[in-house]
């Protein structure tokens, strides 16, 4: 048992996000430069970028990052928003939850669940659809740092609790980082997988460490989708 535990203490674990924005999606300004730096400055030692609508962001990111960079999309299904990480290729939006999630698995990609019971947000994914993908979903966001009420992070949690043995479910904390304030606020303290077969396993013995931004910063996003719709720079 010593020698086990001893072998377990001895596996490096870095930092990890898997919810971040860029300049490419249309709610940030995050340029790639700054968003490396943040996170170098944060010791995040793996993200997932994962705009909106796009992978070129995190295609960017990925080739100019000194660590390892998921390419990730943040796709608007007709049921909601869902996340799709290692992709190679953009996903059509509009499509339903279960062709959102079919054409992440064509790609070889995990299904993962943003910010499911935020009251707040208009684009959350709706619980019955939520229910009709959950045997393809991989990976639920139990804590996201933008998700204002507290009862609405516990439902996240509760849900996650109920289901993840007989769906096989993992969870992550993230900060659904749109600027370099928010990078490293939440993070998940988890061993450096070693391909994405084992991807999945790395989460299993992962440690979601979360803070919650400032509500305030709903407000600066929405001032970015405008501004930029405006080309006011």
């Amino acid at each position: 048992m010593l020698n086990q535990q001893k072998d377990e203490n001895s596996i490096e674990r870095i930092r990890a996000d898997f919810h971040i924005h860029s300049i490419f999606s249309p709610d940030s300004r995050f340029k790639i430069k700054d968003l490396i730096e943040a996170c170098l400055r944060e010791n995040l030692g793996l993200i997932a970028v994962t705009d909106h609508h796009t992978i070129e962001g995190a295609k960017n990111i990925q080739s100019e990052a000194p660590f390892p960079v998921i390419i990730g999309q943040e796709i608007l299904s007709s049921d909601g928003e869902i996340i799709g990480l290692f992709l190679d290729k953009t996903i059509t939006s509009n499509l339903s939850a279960k062709d959102t999630v079919k054409a992440i698995k064509d790609q070889g990609g995990f299904v993962q669940i943003p910010h499911p019971f935020d009251r707040f947000r208009n684009n959350h994914i709706s619980k019955k659809a939520l229910l009709e993908i959950l045997d393809d979903v991989d990976i639920i966001e139990i804590f996201n740092a933008r998700t204002i009420m507290t009862k609405d992070i516990d439902e996240s949690i509760q849900f996650y609790t109920t289901n993840k043995e007989e769906f096989n479910l993992h969870k992550v904390g993230v900060t659904d980082s749109h600027t370099s304030y928010e990078i490293g606020k939440t993070y998940n303290e988890l061993p450096m997988y070693d391909s994405k077969e084992t991807f999945l396993d790395s989460l299993k013995h992962g440690k979601v460490v979360g803070k919650k931004i400032t509500p305030l910063i709903h407000a600066l996003t929405r001032y970015n989708t405008w501004s930029k719709k405006l080309r006011i720079y």
